[in-house]
């Protein structure tokens, strides 16, 4: 990070409002040549299928990766290391929640199984 590119990461846009707004300011950087878009759809094909757009910035070389909001999804501005990490993170958090989900529904499976034999 340095002064050219950012110096906040940001785990997620509070509102679409501060989303567009930080996009001006993304905007008006690859403008002034301090940043530079990259195309990974030439490297890494499963990239036409995720919302990432990824940025680097001329003086630092630090790879950042924005992720587009979308519904109830906040997005992300991340350098590459940081959204691996964080995507890693709620993934985990995901196959938890599905496994909690799955114990109850099991639960009420079963409640609904006893009372229908007794």
């Amino acid at each position: 990070m340095c002064e050219d590119c950012f110096q906040e990461l940001i785990y997620k846009f509070q509102t679409y409002q501060i989303f567009e707004d930080f996009e001006k300011v993304l905007q008006s950087k690859c403008n002034e040549d301090k940043l530079i878009i990259l195309d990974k759809h030439k490297t890494d094909y499963l990239s036409a299928f995720d919302s990432n757009l990824y940025y680097e910035c001329k003086t630092c070389r630090e790879v950042w990766i924005l992720n587009i909001p979308e519904n109830a999804w906040r997005g992300f501005f991340l350098t590459e290391e940081k959204a691996i990490e964080y995507k890693k993170e709620i993934n985990r958090l995901d196959k938890k929640r599905s496994f909690g989900c799955l114990l109850v529904l099991a639960l009420i499976i079963l409640a609904v199984i006893w009372n229908i034999l007794n």
